[in-house]
């Protein structure tokens, strides 16, 4: 089972760590009553579960590495399947990217070749996946 794949590619790195976590939108008509004790009236949306998976190079293959960070700062405006694992399984929705920081770990001065750090990428589904019963 391949744990982590964008836009239905496995790419060929190391997936050092994922985390997830998960947000309950609420509506606009949710909020605090003036009443005594303040009661909060709520009105979910869905719950969004949200992931940061880091990951690095694998040795001899920066091809890989470079092609998933091209996948992920392209501009798009539908989203991108993402399918990663959730529970025992695995769970495919549309995503948007954002990219931390990363920086170069060394440069081969015989050929020029850039060798990139990890990278820690956030995933944030564009839809809820779990709806209000």
């Amino acid at each position: 089972m391949n744990y982590f794949e964008v836009d239905g590619k496995s790419y060929d790195v190391i997936v050092t760590n994922i985390q997830r976590s998960a947000e309950i939108m609420q509506s606009e008509n949710a909020g605090v009553t003036i009443g005594s004790g303040a009661e909060e009236i709520l009105d979910p949306i869905g719950t969004f579960v949200s992931y940061s998976v880091t990951v690095k190079r694998r040795k001899g293959n920066e091809k890989e590495f470079d092609e998933l960070w091209d996948i992920l700062i392209r501009p798009i405006y539908d989203g991108v399947f993402v399918n990663i694992v959730y529970n025992q399984s695995t769970i495919k929705f549309k995503a948007k990217f954002s990219v931390d920081s990363q920086s170069i770990e060394r440069i081969d001065k015989k050929t020029g070749k850039v060798y990139w750090g990890e990278m820690n990428i956030n995933i944030v589904p564009i839809k809820a996946q779990v709806l209000p019963e």
